[in-house]
């Protein structure tokens, strides 16, 4: 029809109607064998330490809505869990012990691993939306990671807004523009251990999106001159 927005204009009934067949939901898991479950209407495994999982979250935090962590890719990943090297996200930034054994594996030489560790080190000095958006928190992705770094000065106020007991009777993200109640529910349940153990010890996160709110007003008298303050850590 050659129409902006595609739309259905007619149904063409000249066609048999096709028998409908139903799919079974697989009853376990078909990287691991452990039993699979619903939660959220989704299909997830019940083993957290599938190590289906454990790539999937690997390559999105090094890929390009991640870190963009260069030369990591997931065939590589792949390799660095059948070596014991990684089993989890902070092990990505300890594998500079594992460079002289990294050298002699096949596919691999002395330049492309270390442009691999010189990438994971730049990784080190990231931006706040994209550790955010690396974490696969469900429903999060980068365009709501933005919004976040826009709302939020750095990590430990985004922190504060998603502690256990920051409810959605206490801070409500669903009264930012396009944040729903599954998005709200999905980001204070998660957990942030490992993610606070990388902002504590590896990260160094910077935020150039940050918007500072209306109602902070700028002083534009010098009432203040020559006076010393002392500013809380909470401020």
């Amino acid at each position: 029809m050659n129409q902006i927005i595609p739309q259905i204009v007619r149904a063409d009934t000249t066609f048999p109607l096709v028998p409908v067949e139903f799919f079974e939901l697989p009853q376990v898991c078909p990287i691991c064998g452990e039993p699979t479950i619903i939660k959220d209407d989704f299909l997830y495994c019940s083993n957290s330490n599938c190590e289906g999982k454990l790539i999937n979250k690997l390559d999105h935090f090094a890929g390009k809505k991640g870190l963009d962590i260069k030369g990591l890719s997931k065939a590589t990943l792949q390799k660095l869990i059948n070596w014991g090297w990684v089993n989890s996200i902070s092990d990505l930034f300890k594998l500079d012990q594992y460079r002289t054994e990294w050298y002699k594996k096949d596919g691999f030489g002395v330049k492309s691993v270390d442009n691999i560790l010189e990438a994971i080190e730049n990784s080190k000095e990231c931006e706040l939306w994209q550790f955010i958006s690396a974490l696969s928190i469900p429903l999060i992705g980068s365009i709501y990671a933005k919004e976040i770094a826009r709302k939020c000065a750095g990590w430990l106020q985004f922190m504060e807004c998603v502690e256990p007991h920051m409810t959605r009777d206490g801070y409500n993200f669903m009264q930012w523009n396009g944040f729903g109640f599954e998005m709200d529910k999905s980001l204070h349940s998660f957990d942030y251990t490992e993610a606070n153990e990388l902002v504590s010890d590896v990260l160094h996160l910077k935020n150039s999106l940050f918007i500072i709110p209306e109602d902070i007003k700028v002083i534009k008298n010098n009432n203040i001159a020559d006076k010393n303050f002392v500013i809380t850590g909470k401020l």
